[in-house]
């Protein structure tokens, strides 16, 4: 095991803290902090405090330990009045178009359904629950997942930095020559996020059981985003397990073998890589369920 000097160091090299501690997770959750025989990726737990960071709205600095790849970004540009400005333009040319496409998207189908189908039970309330879900999983998804592919991938390597807001821009990944494997995998794992959001979510009697199961929670009424929160939370980290189970797999493969530098850099995208589809998992999931609740309340 490498010496340590302090309560926050870590190992100048490795794939895992040897320690398999959640300290730093459970100093920014407020909780008390226990010893635990459970070794977990040090980038995951780092990435993890990113999250927390970002959905807490704060730029939390956490140590961390040094990895041979670094990004350069010295600071973050602050928002002026006209950035302000140009940003709020932005939303509204995407958010109009998009919302003019989800109307005849509605629209057009319930026409083709009632001429073609007059049998049809659909309602405009179904419809709109399918068209909106159908963009969150289709077209949201990819592009938030690509997005904290390179914000986690920053996080990981800046640990001297302060976490930055989510939404900041943030230099690409690098690039590295995937075997045919990895793209299986990653076209499996799409699949099966898409056709499971699907199932889940785009009935709307599906959305209506949610609604009333998460209803039935006491004090809900006061506590509905929180809670939503909490849940977030422990899936993100029961997923986090898993990545936890499938990195100590692999790197029992890699100690067989010799390892280069490109081999390293590779696991390290794959296993953020991981990690950020599984949060976009999860808040797509939670994006689908806010939009069915809003039709449930105000079209139902």
């Amino acid at each position: 095991m490498p010496a340590r000097t302090g309560r926050y160091a870590r190992p100048e090299s490795g794939l895992c803290n040897p320690d398999g501690r959640f300290y730093l997770c459970c100093r920014l959750l407020k909780v008390r902090y226990t010893r635990t025989d459970i070794c977990l990726p040090c980038t995951s737990q780092r990435m993890v405090c990113a999250l927390i960071s970002g959905l807490q709205n704060t730029g939390t600095e956490v140590p961390h330990y040094k990895i041979n790849e670094r990004l350069s970004m010295s600071s973050f540009a602050p928002k002026t009045p006209g950035r302000t400005v140009i940003e709020i333009l932005k939303v509204m040319f995407i958010t109009m178009p998009m919302t003019a496409v989800v109307m005849f998207a509605v629209i057009g189908t319930l026409i083709f359904i009632n001429k073609y189908y007059p049998d049809s039970t659909i309602t405009l309330e179904d419809m709109m629950n399918y068209v909106t879900v159908g963009i969150t999983i289709l077209l949201t998804m990819p592009l938030m997942q690509r997005g904290m592919h390179r914000y986690f991938w920053y996080v990981q390597n800046n640990p001297n930095s302060k976490i930055p807001p989510w939404g900041t821009a943030v230099p690409p990944v690098p690039y590295v020559k995937n075997p045919a494997s990895i793209h299986l995998l990653r076209i499996a794992l799409y699949l099966f996020a898409i056709i499971s959001l699907l199932l889940i979510f785009a009935p709307l009697s599906h959305q209506k059981a949610l609604f009333r199961t998460t209803m039935s929670v006491p004090g809900i009424h006061r506590n509905f985003f929180p809670f939503l929160q909490i849940v977030a939370y422990f899936l993100i980290f029961g997923f986090l397990l898993l990545i936890a189970f499938a990195s100590t797999q692999y790197k029992k493969y890699l100690a067989t073998r010799a390892v280069t530098e490109a081999d390293m850099l590779r696991y390290n995208l794959n296993e953020c890589w991981l990690f950020a589809f599984s949060v976009t998992y999860v808040l797509t999931g939670l994006l689908c369920f806010i939009f069915g609740t809003m039709i449930i309340r105000t079209l139902t």
